[in-house]
């Protein structure tokens, strides 16, 4: 079964749907979504936490997104040794656009599954997303 699992998941590579949420979990774009889902702002070392990634590769993201002017990086007021950064209004457009692109998608895939598939994946995707939990 495992086997057949990995066939099915570098199918599933093919998927517009999956493709989108793909790029939205990693690198630029979830530093943009991660920061639109925390008020628009965040200390590195939580991005860090967040992605399971090194300070260092956050901070080679937060440089690239901050030449394209959707975030400003800022001395915290209340620790100067830290610092915030923060989405600008640049890059909220650009990650609402990506996740309205998303969710089209994923309606269209929802909807070419029908209603009953379309529950049980919604159902066994909250059973994976709890397995996270247990640490396998």
């Amino acid at each position: 079964m495992a086997e057949e699992y990995l066939a099915i998941r570098v199918e599933q590579i093919k998927v517009p749907a999956l493709q989108l949420m793909s790029k939205m979990e990693k690198g630029e774009l979830f530093v943009l979504n991660y920061l639109r889902a925390h008020s628009r702002t965040a200390y590195p070392k939580d991005l860090s936490r967040a992605m399971a990634v090194s300070t260092a590769r956050i901070a080679a993201i937060l440089n690239q997104v901050a030449e394209k002017g959707w975030v400003v990086r800022r001395d915290d007021p209340e620790d100067n040794r830290q610092v915030i950064v923060s989405l600008t209004d640049e890059g909220l457009a650009r990650i609402q656009r990506l996740r309205d692109e998303v969710v089209d998608a994923s309606a269209k895939l929802l909807e070419a599954l029908g209603p009953e598939d379309a529950a049980e994946l919604l159902r066994i995707q909250k059973k994976i997303a709890g397995l996270v939990l247990l640490k396998m």
